[in-house]
């Protein structure tokens, strides 16, 4: 009984000897410690000074030209009696593209300009339409710079100013889906439409390219998605907004 009675002594001699040798934190430990902590601190806050996080305003973008594509419509039903074109040729304004013809009233289609036709279907001698079918496009010669035509959310326009960045992203083409076409906004429309989307209109200019140098080879009708870049915030900057806004509540 007294071996075990001095066995439990020392064992709690030593486990408050140890607790106190655990307790004895060097000083230069503390010291090595906080420093440690505050080079963490000062190296997240400059890591987030450098690091840009974008406010942006995403929608719809439709690529066009300075000088738009001339539409040529059906006026009549009827089957194409003659086809002096193929899809990608060269017209000249005043050309005969086709004759459709319909009991005895033919509709003759020219061309009102010179450029590059395209086809809207695969249309061919005989082939039936219908009065007010888009039948060809044509790209002009001299089309001037490229532009993108955007619809802004009404309720988003507030935050939209001439000069802001915009890069787009080409829908139709899975190769350049991850690439981006820069531009800038050039017009602002005044009046929204039926739906309440506001027209806003970008320059992009001469050369169809992205930011890596693709050449983008333009049909008329591209579409796509682009981003507004409405306020190019740091991420230190963002930060100390959301505490502003939580001390506000």
């Amino acid at each position: 009984m007294e071996n075990k009675h001095t066995d439990e002594k020392s064992i709690a001699l030593r486990s408050s000897a140890v607790q106190e040798i655990l307790g004895l934190v060097p000083n230069w430990m503390i010291r090595c410690g906080n420093t440690l902590i505050l080079f963490l601190i000062i190296g997240v806050f400059t890591i987030s000074y450098f690091i840009k996080y974008p406010n942006t305003v995403t929608c719809e973008v439709a690529l066009s030209t300075t000088v738009p594509t001339e539409n040529l419509y059906a006026d009549i039903d009827g089957t194409f009696l003659k086809l002096n074109i193929q899809d990608g040729d060269r017209v000249n304004s005043g050309d005969l593209l086709g004759i459709i013809t319909n009991d005895g009233a033919d509709m003759m289609l020219t061309s009102n300009m010179s450029g590059q036709i395209h086809f809207v279907d695969f249309w061919k001698i005989g082939r039936h339409v219908k009065q007010g079918d888009l039948l060809f496009t044509i790209m002009p010669t001299n089309h001037g710079p490229y532009i993108g035509k955007l619809k802004v959310p009404i309720n988003q326009i507030a935050k939209i100013r001439k000069g802001q960045q915009v890069r787009i992203y080409l829908s139709e083409d899975i190769i350049l889906k991850n690439d981006i076409i820069e531009s800038t906004i050039q017009r602002i429309g005044t009046v929204p439409d039926q739906d309440g989307f506001l027209s806003v209109e970008v320059k992009i200019g001469e050369r169809l390219a992205t930011i890596s140098d693709k050449e983008i080879s333009y049909m008329p009708g591209t579409t796509g998605k682009a981003e507004i870049i409405v306020e190019d915030l740091r991420l230190i900057e963002r930060f100390f907004y959301q505490l502003r806004n939580i001390f506000n509540m």
